[in-house]
């Protein structure tokens, strides 16, 4: 038996990713300058900032993903089609 989940509960969720990601957002921006506040020139270091941002944000966005469907799942404990289909 699934745990029954609130809506608010599920809000709760998006809304703490999101503020996660926007941060994630902002430091990556910072990230991109030197201490003098120069943009990073190097192709290499920045493609480095990128690849670490993305994965940094990818866990948000999982949990948003992951939180969507385990509401989901509490709602509709045996309906489980449409779920991925585009009758949502």
């Amino acid at each position: 038996m699934v745990k029954e989940i609130k809506k608010e509960e599920l809000g709760g969720s998006y809304a703490i990713a999101c503020d996660r990601a926007h941060k994630l957002i902002a430091e990556f921006y910072e990230s991109l300058f030197d201490r003098n506040g120069d943009p990073k020139e190097h192709p290499g270091e920045v493609a480095n900032l990128i690849t670490s941002m993305r994965q940094q944000l990818n866990i948000e966005l999982d949990l948003i993903k992951e939180s969507a469907y385990q509401y989901y799942e509490s709602k509709h404990e045996q309906k489980t089609e449409g779920l991925f289909g585009d009758n949502w």
